[in-house]
């Protein structure tokens, strides 16, 4: 989870490549991947309606949840919300799961882009 955190950050504050870093967080199991990616998407959004705290997932990453919340244009994180349904929708069919991350990590990096 750490590491998921500190690659999507990479992408928004450093520019890092969404390529690159799909290919590393591919290592991982990549269902764990796509779960804790959801829930700072959910996150993300709580934060930006000011829903209380005690409804965060990552409570102890909530300074860098924040710092992601002020960079983000929310409307596209709800568009990533819905590609991360169809991945749980396809996910037992022949879907290339790190193609997936990949598209879903240069849409994260739009959604700084297009704020």
């Amino acid at each position: 989870r750490k590491t998921i955190i500190s690659q999507l950050i990479s992408i928004i504050i450093d520019d890092n490549s969404p390529v690159i870093v799909a290919s590393g967080l591919f290592k991982n199991d990549s269902e764990v991947t796509m779960y804790w990616l959801q829930a700072i998407l959910f996150d993300l959004i709580y934060m930006h309606y000011h829903v209380d705290n005690f409804k965060l997932i990552n409570t102890d990453y909530y300074e860098d949840i924040q710092l992601l919340s002020d960079k983000l244009n929310t409307l596209l994180i709800f568009e990533l919300i819905n590609e991360l349904k169809e991945y749980y929708q396809y996910k037992d069919r022949s879907l290339n799961a790190q193609l997936m991350l990949e598209s879903y990590l240069i849409k994260w990096q739009e959604c700084c882009l297009k704020k």
